[in-house]
């Protein structure tokens, strides 16, 4: 044979194995489900679950009661998770716990998480599993809730313990984790003084320490034994007896085992339970011994018979299952025909109903429209003249703004030509220059009809030419670049009457006597912020040394610059003088 050749004979060995180890993951799932749920209902059949489920789920929807069918729905969850069907089961308990988080926060909702977790173990997705049981301890430990941080334990412990027990290397995490899960749940039991929970408690740890071998098991064991015989708790004491012969097996006591497991069978048959998980865990406990005093005939005989029950019992809940399903369904069609039936009635009176009040719409809606005409031809007519008249309004008010304006720029020109002082004939001009600057502005607003804005590179342009020219200087060297901004008027008047003042200000101090006189104009824009230089070639502007400091052009640049919130400075550079000011636009 070939150094790696398979070995066929080893197949049935591993085929057994995984059989062993589905029926050890059945019996490890049933004893944490008894661990929490009710006296006598791990021994309900499926048919007997389903029935009770929807009567609940009935009695719920006559009631209108949400809680109730909650209730219902975790019913339905347990019936399916029972038969094995983990899909369907999870739905119902995913309803349940939609219904129940709505309802705020109770020990109901911990023991749908842990409910989740079961299912999940189930279908072999542990993390899932660790992920719901973790939430169902943290809601059960916000409400204070002992009941169901104990079974929350139980599920975090148990999932741990399986972690433990199919690692190759027996990682001691895992092991110590579930050791204190349930030494958790034990010290909790003991405050609450449940003796059946203590037991429950000593069971789980008996279990756990019997798996690592160690001799502690049989004194949890034995404490949780006589509790449930105290009690008269006979599956529990079943299960015990077999849980005694599984620890006597590890530890190579077989009479020991034995004993136990024929203690265990005898009550099992005296108490007429028939109970199947605690048949096939009687099955499973003889099968372990049988195979520890090597005897493979009656091993292999248990093992069929353990087949046997569970294939059997597989295939009864799985008719009972697709038999409520059709019912199910047969109802569902039933109902939802009857609900299409009442749907359509309601359905042909609406219609009747709407086409009615549609046909009244429609009429009222004709003559609205009528109505409407009528008045909005009078109304737009009469708009119509009310705008001609504004228009003509705003037009002749325009034309006197501007009439009026060059009528005083005018009078004082003429007056200017009366005055023998020069300093009052300099001030009349710069009036007058001060009155064309707004009489520009105003012809642009109104003549022009540009809109609300005025585009400053082309005001400013032309008011510069307009300066220099009336100052003299039509064909100065100058430099004028401004983009191609545009703002309201309230805003590029200061601005304009600024200019003004500082052009007027350059041909009388800078350019006079000057052989080569030089102005540039620059008003830039970026983002929000507007900056405007003006500077000369003259001698140079000093405020202390050349002009008195409250001139009137000074003042009135001031007070332009307040009204904009801008800064401005008055620098004295190599080539002459440069005004520059910023402001927010």
């Amino acid at each position: 044979m070939p150094r790696y050749a398979p070995d066929n004979r080893s197949r049935p060995i591993r085929t057994l194995a995984r059989r062993r180890r589905l029926t050890v993951l059945f019996l490890c799932l049933f004893a944490v489900h008894g661990a929490f749920s009710g006296p006598g209902e791990s021994t309900k059949p499926v048919a007997e679950r389903m029935a009770y489920a929807r009567s609940t789920k009935e009695k719920a929807l006559a009631l209108n009661d949400s809680s109730l069918l909650a209730e219902g729905h975790y019913l339905y969850g347990k019936a399916f998770a029972f038969a094995g069907d983990y899909i369907t089961s999870q739905r119902y308990f995913l309803n349940s716990l939609r219904i129940q988080e709505a309802l705020g926060d109770s020990d109901r909702i911990a023991r749908l998480y842990v409910r989740l977790s079961e299912n999940e173990r189930g279908q072999g997705h542990y993390g899932d599993a660790m992920q719901y049981a973790r939430t169902a301890l943290a809601i059960s430990k916000r409400i204070n809730a002992t009941l169901g941080i104990t079974i929350a334990l139980q599920a975090i412990g148990s999932i741990h313990e399986y972690f433990w027990e199919t690692d190759n290397v027996k990682n001691t995490a895992s092991y110590d984790t579930a050791y204190e899960c349930y030494r958790e749940v034990e010290r909790l039991m003991l405050q609450e003084n449940n003796r059946t929970g203590i037991a429950d408690a000593s069971q789980l740890l008996g279990g756990l320490l019997s798996k690592k071998k160690d001799l502690r098991c049989f004194e949890y064991l034995q404490k949780a034994l006589t509790v449930f015989a105290d009690e008269n708790m006979y599956g529990d004491q079943i299960r015990t007896k077999i849980d005694l012969a599984s620890a006597h097996l590890r530890f190579g006591q077989l009479p020991m085992a034995l004993k136990q497991l024929k203690a265990a069978q005898q009550l099992y048959e005296e108490t007429q339970l028939r109970e199947i998980p605690l048949r096939l865990a009687l099955y499973q406990g003889y099968s372990q011994y049988y195979r520890a005093i090597g005897a493979p005939d009656s091993t292999l005989v248990y093992r069929e018979r353990l087949h046997e029950i569970q294939l059997a019992q597989a295939n009864s809940d799985q008719k009972t299952i697709l038999e409520w399903l059709r019912k199910e369904h047969e109802m569902q069609q039933r109902e939802k025909e009857m609900e299409q039936h009442k749907q359509q009635v309601v359905l042909q009176a609406s219609n009747l109903q709407l086409q009615q009040k549609f046909i009244l719409f429609l009429c009222l809606l004709v003559i609205l429209t009528i109505v409407a005409g009528a008045f909005f031809f009078i109304l737009n007519r009469r708009n119509r003249r009310t705008s001609q008249l504004n228009a003509q309004l705003v037009q002749e008010q325009g034309h006197r703004i501007k009439n009026n304006l060059q009528a005083v720029s005018a009078l004082l020109q003429l007056q200017s030509r009366n005055l023998t002082d020069p300093a009052a004939r300099s001030a009349m001009l710069d009036s007058k220059l001060r009155v064309q600057s707004i009489a520009l502005l105003q012809r642009r607003l109104y003549d022009e009809r540009l809109g609300p804005e005025v585009n400053l590179s082309e005001y400013l342009s032309e008011l510069t030419d307009q300066i220099l020219a009336a100052c003299g200087y039509p064909h100065l060297d100058k430099t004028v670049v401004i983009d191609n901004t545009s703002l309201n008027p309230e805003r590029a008047l200061p601005i304009a009457l600024i200019l003004n003042e500082l052009i007027t200000n350059a041909c009388k101090y800078a350019f006079a006597d000057h052989p080569a006189p030089r102005l540039t104009v620059s008003c830039s824009r970026t983002n929000k912020r507007l900056l405007l230089t003006v500077s000369d070639n003259g001698p140079g502007f000093e405020p202390s040394k050349d002009r008195p400091p409250a001139s009137f052009g000074l003042q009135l640049i001031h007070m332009q610059a307040e009204q904009l919130y801008a800064r401005y400075t008055f620098e004295r550079v190599e080539t002459g003088t440069k005004f520059r000011m910023e402001l927010t636009v």
